[in-house]
């Protein structure tokens, strides 16, 4: 009698699942929509850490309600003149073409003499393959991504963040130096979308040392104030505020198959600050040679920010979109400074990478870099009902995803993407002394 109850357990078993995934099969290709939002300098250990504290309720969420895990960066070791071989033009641009350094020709900060730029890139990125398939892109501010590309959708270039936080001062951005000089027209695209984001979005100002004051450091931290050098940090935290009004602003305007925004606010603060905040010995140094500080605790607070700016775009548009956090290196600390021992920050090879949407299993964190930022393409890619090209380099991340999402959405291949990349020239080489100078100030141009 046991063995009969069994059978026919067995039974309904077998029956239930073939019913399931002939419903399934059934069911027409799901075709998801994608947010990426891209941190710079993102370190898992210090999110994790955070977390632990209650101070990051929103990376907290998406970590239970989604997926998780480190992955590797890209390096790229010809670039050995560096203290680091993570290098952020080179990786952002490997995560959004799927393909090396050495393909995409993206290898270094300056190349020619002149920032690296869009017209520096020799193979087609997310953006290019989304716009030959008739799907539409939102990409804002995503590195190294001037002179503006036309794509189906809308397209704000690097160039808006590295020049703009003047125009928080009051000057318009179609009144700015890149509309009077050789760069016009170049900034965004289609090249009307200006003049909305002067009337929607830079038309309200925002107060870059007073929201420092506020929620970075504290107002009388005159120590901390010396570290900030406000021609390269302000630029940065202005930047990362405005990208992410655009976003807010498209994102509520229009629906997109794929919406990107790249934030710098982090890297930058951690290269700044990881000696007051996020090392072994912060508290000892902060109490004997910054005693005012001593409570302050900027890489924390920056992270908070993020947190804050994550849960909103979460709460607004999970219902609709799968959402992706990723970093393109982590940071630990680096020790040259004696006798004080004085820890910096550097990047690490450690990316974070967090998923969360309806397709995607919950709670689940995969084995620690056993996938790499080149995975990130095919997977989102996949996500898009796009086939994927034989000349990527990545694969797909296949164990965050439910079953049934992988039983219905077969993969598509094709052998290459026959995209011709429609470059926009420019009339001399881009070199921008603000720029370098930042870049010296991160020790990343000598």
């Amino acid at each position: 009698m046991r063995k009969i109850y069994t059978i026919l357990l067995c039974l309904v078993i077998i029956t239930f699942l073939i019913v399931y995934f002939l419903k399934a099969r059934s069911e027409s290709v799901d075709v998801t929509r994608v947010i990426i939002i891209g941190i710079d300098g993102a370190e898992w250990d210090v999110i994790n850490s955070l977390i632990l504290e209650g101070k990051l309720p929103n990376f907290e969420k998406i970590q239970k309600n989604g997926a998780s895990g480190k992955i590797l960066s890209i390096p790229f070791p010809d670039n050995s003149k560096y203290g680091t071989v993570y290098l952020t033009p080179v990786v952002w641009t490997s995560i959004a073409t799927g393909r090396s350094p050495e393909e995409h020709g993206i290898t270094d900060f300056i190349i020619n003499d002149e920032l690296a730029g869009s017209h520096h890139r020799k193979v087609p990125a997310v953006w290019n393959i989304l716009s030959y398939y008739n799907k539409k892109s939102a990409i804002v501010g995503w590195h190294s991504s001037f002179p503006a590309e036309e794509i189906n959708g809308y397209y704000v270039s690097s160039m808006l963040g590295l020049w703009g936080y003047k125009i928080s001062y009051g000057v318009p951005i179609n009144e700015y130096r890149w509309q009077a000089e050789q760069y016009k027209n170049k900034i965004v695209s289609p090249d009307s979308f200006i003049n909305e984001i002067n009337l929607n979005i830079t038309s309200e100002k925002f107060d870059v040392e007073s929201y420092i004051n506020k929620y970075i450091i504290a107002p009388d931290c005159d120590s901390f104030k010396y570290f900030i050098e406000k021609s390269i940090y302000y630029p940065i935290i202005w930047q990362d505020e405005i990208y992410y009004r655009i976003l807010n602003y498209l994102l509520s305007k229009e629906d997109f198959h794929l919406a990107a925004i790249y934030f710098e606010g982090i890297d930058l603060t951690q290269h700044k600050f990881w000696r007051f905040s996020y090392s072994n010995s912060h508290k000892e140094i902060n109490s004997e040679y910054y005693p005012e500080c001593s409570k302050m605790m900027p890489v924390d607070n920056y992270y908070k920010i993020m947190d804050s700016r994550i849960g909103e775009i979460y709460d607004k548009y999970s219902k609709k979109y799968t959402i992706i956090l990723l970093s393109d290196h982590g940071g630990r600390s680096w020790n040259y400074s004696e006798p004080l021992n004085i820890e910096y920050f550097t990047h690490s090879y450690e990316c974070i990478f967090f998923i969360v949407g309806p397709d995607i299993k919950k709670n689940y964190q995969f084995k620690a870099l056993s996938y790499d930022a080149y995975d990130i393409l095919p997977t989102i890619l996949y996500m898009l009902n796009i086939p994927i090209s034989k000349e990527l380099k990545g694969r797909i991340i296949k164990e965050i995803f439910k079953l049934s999402y992988l039983y219905r959405n077969k993969l598509k291949w094709i052998d290459k993407y026959p995209i011709k990349i429609d470059k926009k020239e420019l009339d001399k080489k881009l070199i921008d002394e603000e720029m370098v100078e930042k870049l010296k100030g991160l020790g990343y141009v000598h």
